[in-house]
């Protein structure tokens, strides 16, 4: 199966789960919730928990699944000791982070029912462990059943809303309970599918593995505890500043940037194997994958872009069509999110190749020092400018990490992405807010139809499609 073939196949997959997920996880936690419960402020309590869980995620994780993926993919015969290892490193973490979750709970609630349901669900952040047992798929690039097990925790987390819906509850923390109910359940899945794909049944670990995936995850763990702590610290900072009515309304638009990314992280998640095997031939590796490297900065950039380009148009009726009124005023702050999108798309493939090559140390001082950057920007502007400072506090931080990230790959890896094929984005992106600009004030339906088919047009006359990702040898 050549390297197009199996990106594509792969990307179907992942993309099918994440429709699934993704429409799930939207109705539940932004459409139904939004107006369902009763104020904004109490949809400002279930998306700042939702907030904490998805940090927390990121520290239980703390780079390790990435490095036994990179590890194993160079070398199979690892992938037994470093499971195992994996799997203890991310117990260990997910017990600190419960503990940290419960604290946070006791200082910011003042109930005590709310507490304890609060840390009830808190308590799938312990199944976390097995979800180490994910890095298997990603090794053997079967991401069709990484798409099934998310889709059967998602379906729990349905099942779960609708049971407490059916009570007719309004507490915001019992979604979060059914939230955790669907993540334990996808975490468990991973464990039992992936004993299919390991021969070998590792018992135990040296200590000597162990030790070596902590110093490898160290500064990948930093670097994405950073990245995750400027993505989600405004939110944290809404709620010390301006209170959970500030949290609801910022959460209805950037809940919306959020959804948007899963097509960086399921197509980065796809090529990072790829990167990987590139760069364990470090002769011939680099050259092959130069192509392959730059055409997957297009492509993200080509989703990215245009997108942008239509939401600073029509963010306005996409907020009227998905909340209520009491959301209103999330349209602008979505207007200047798409800008932080545009970055984002283009950063992925940049901070990838950085792993892939084993200078994480380089992306965590990068991730360190737009970490600060963004605390900084949102203490200023939060207070100044309500939550718009804070969308645009993330436009900046997101816009350094992109420009530190291209600097980074050019200096260390050689490899310079900007051509002239890259105005084909600019072209793109034009005409996409040129036609959103125009059809504005159409019904929003209609004239997202209408861009769809002009971007198909537009991906077709500049080549972009059918997709086409090859190394030199065409594979």
């Amino acid at each position: 199966m050549t390297l197009n073939t199996t990106i594509m196949k792969n990307m179907a997959a992942q993309l099918a789960g994440r429709f699934y997920t993704s429409a799930v996880s939207f109705l539940i936690t932004t459409v139904f919730l939004s107006r369902y419960l009763r104020t904004t402020e109490d949809f400002g309590v279930f998306n700042f928990y939702l907030t904490m869980y998805y940090i927390c995620i990121t520290v239980i994780d703390f780079g390790s699944n990435t490095i036994v993926v990179r590890e194993s993919s160079r070398d199979p015969e690892k992938l037994p000791g470093l499971l195992i290892a994996l799997v203890k490193m991310r117990g260990v973490m997910s017990f600190i982070c419960l503990l940290a979750v419960c604290g946070l709970v006791i200082a910011f609630e003042e109930s005590w029912d709310l507490r304890l349901l609060i840390c009830l669900a808190s308590m799938h952040l312990l199944f976390y462990s097995l979800g180490g047992f994910n890095a298997v798929f990603h090794i053997k690039m079967r991401f069709d059943f990484v798409a099934l097990i998310s889709c059967i925790g998602h379906t729990l987390f349905l099942l779960a809303s609708a049971v407490f819906l059916l009570m007719g509850s309004r507490n915001p923390a019992h979604y979060l309970i059914a939230y955790g109910i669907g993540m334990a359940g996808t975490n468990i899945a991973n464990f039992l599918l992936s004993r299919r794909f390991t021969h070998q049944n590792p018992t135990k670990t040296m200590r000597s593995e162990l030790g070596f995936l902590f110093r490898e995850s160290l500064p990948l763990g930093v670097s994405a505890v950073m990245v995750t702590v400027y993505f989600y610290i405004d939110i944290v900072l809404l709620r010390i500043l301006e209170g959970e009515a500030a949290v609801g309304l910022y959460s209805a638009a950037y809940r919306m940037l959020t959804f948007s990314l899963m097509v960086p992280v399921l197509f980065n998640q796809v090529i990072f194997p790829v990167f990987s095997r590139y760069f364990s031939d470090i002769k011939t590796g680099v050259d092959r994958l130069k192509p392959v490297f730059s055409r997957s900065v297009l492509y993200m950039g080509a989703v990215g872009i245009p997108a942008a380009a239509a939401l600073f148009f029509l963010s306005e009726p996409v907020v009227a069509v998905v909340y209520d009124e009491k959301y209103a005023r999330s349209s602008a702050c979505l207007t200047i999110l798409g800008f932080a999108m545009a970055a984002i798309f283009l950063t992925y493939p940049h901070v990838s190749v950085l792993v892939a090559s084993g200078r994480q140390v380089l992306f965590a001082w990068i991730a360190g020092a737009s970490g600060v950057l963004n605390v900084a920007l949102n203490l200023i502007l939060i207070p100044r400018y309500y939550i718009e400072g804070a969308a645009w506090a993330t436009v900046i931080t997101e816009s350094a990490v992109l420009v530190a990230a291209y600097l980074c790959v050019r200096k260390y890896t050689g490899m310079n992405v900007l051509n002239m094929e890259y105005l084909k984005l600019i072209v793109i992106g034009a005409c996409t807010g040129a036609a959103a600009f125009l059809l504005a004030g159409w019904n929003l339906f209609a004239a997202l139809a209408v861009l769809g088919g002009l971007y198909l047009f537009l991906l077709f006359i500049t080549k972009l499609l059918p997709f086409d990702i090859k190394d030199e040898t065409r594979n």
